[in-house]
């Protein structure tokens, strides 16, 4: 486990395993893996998180904007800003998502729960 300073956007790419999400009332980015994170560091406003080889776990502040693509296995998000996702290999769950969900090319099934304020969903 390591913590991080919070940020707006999460620019995520090429994980292994699965990619899970939960926004909460924190106030900085806790990540979780099996997979070396020594090489991760936010850059302003976005903070980069690519090449996991394993599976990645993430503990964000609510407002957080999710950009994803390239998830070997299956990809969960809940409680955030917005999500942006391209190329999930095996299941897709959105919940509470309250901007935009957008996704594109999901390999098994798709669940979108609990995002009655969401203002566009672009599939």
């Amino acid at each position: 486990m390591t913590t991080f300073p919070a940020v707006q956007t999460l620019v995520i790419s090429d994980v292994g395993g699965d990619l899970i999400v939960h926004g909460t009332e924190r106030s900085d980015i806790e990540v979780q893996s099996d997979s070396d994170l020594a090489h991760l560091q936010p850059r302003g406003n976005e903070f980069p998180i690519r090449d996991i080889g394993g599976s990645l776990r993430l503990f964000v502040p609510h407002e957080t904007r999710i950009v994803a693509k390239d998830i070997g296995g299956d990809a969960q998000i809940e409680d955030v800003l917005s999500v942006e996702l391209k190329d999930v290999g095996g299941d897709l769950v959105i919940k509470n998502v309250t901007a935009t969900a957008q996704f594109k090319s999901v390999g098994a099934n798709m669940c979108i729960d609990a995002c009655w304020r969401l203002s566009r969903v672009i599939w």
